[in-house]
């Protein structure tokens, strides 16, 4: 047997997110099923988190225990998989390396457009309806890095022991192309922590949320009223530390 440490990219808009799910297509359970075929499963393989529906992935890792190691694996893996999901790298790796566990970090991005795009799929990014003043967002950043208990940035029925999260990185930025990213690394998030967090952002951008009731949010006083998370289609996860 042998553990092997994959990294992946995927288009998440045709999938019920990462994790096995009943009567649903995930990115884990296509991923299996081309595992098992050509590299033979000891189990289910183990991914460094969980992405929503439609939420895409890029440097996405994962480990799997296999009976069979074949050089040519990641070539004819890409030939096996659907075209939403490529394999970049594999690599054997010790038998106590656990892709969820040993990361150390994981980041994100939220990407943000302004125009209707005619080229480009609109389950790529977010078109927003007004600009956006970055230094006044971005001046957002303490606020957050200092907040530990992300108690009212969850999804409910999350199955998280605990509401700690350390944030690392925390900013917006405007690309060549004009869009707008939103960027986030931390040593963990919690179910729809970042599009909750980014959903807050941009209410209290247009006036929607006072920066009073944000920190009564971010200090755990009292939950966001109404709060909003943006749509999955402009959230990308982007890699993990290890």
């Amino acid at each position: 047997m042998a553990r092997l440490k994959f990294t992946i990219s995927y288009n998440g808009y045709a999938y019920a997110g990462w994790q096995v799910q009943p009567n649903a297509s995930t990115v884990q359970g296509e991923l299996e099923k081309s595992l098992d075929i050509l590299l033979g499963l000891q189990a289910s393989i183990v991914g460094c988190g969980r992405t929503d529906s439609g939420v895409h992935g890029k440097n996405y890792i994962f480990h799997a225990d296999v009976i069979r190691h074949n050089p040519d694996a990641v070539y004819k893996l890409n030939r096996m998989l659907p075209k939403d999901i490529v394999v970049t790298k594999m690599e054997e790796v010790d038998n106590d390396f656990h892709a969820r566990f040993n990361a150390k970090s994981r980041a994100y991005e939220y990407h943000i457009v302004f125009a209707k795009e005619v080229f480009e799929s609109q389950a790529y990014h977010y078109q927003y309806e007004q600009g956006l003043d970055l230094a006044r967002l971005n001046d957002l950043a303490s606020h957050f890095m200092s907040c530990l208990e992300f108690v009212h940035f969850k999804k409910a029925h999350g199955s998280s022991k605990t509401d700690t999260c350390v944030l690392t990185h925390f900013s917006w930025s405007k690309h060549a192309d004009g869009r707008v990213v939103f960027a986030i690394q931390g040593d963990r998030f919690l179910r729809g922590m970042v599009r909750l967090i980014v959903g807050a952002q941009l209410n209290y951008h247009r006036g929607k949320l006072s920066l009073s009731e944000l920190d009564n949010a971010l200090s755990g006083k009292a939950p966001i009223q109404q709060p909003w998370s943006v749509p999955a289609s402009g959230l990308y996860f982007v890699g993990a530390t290890y």
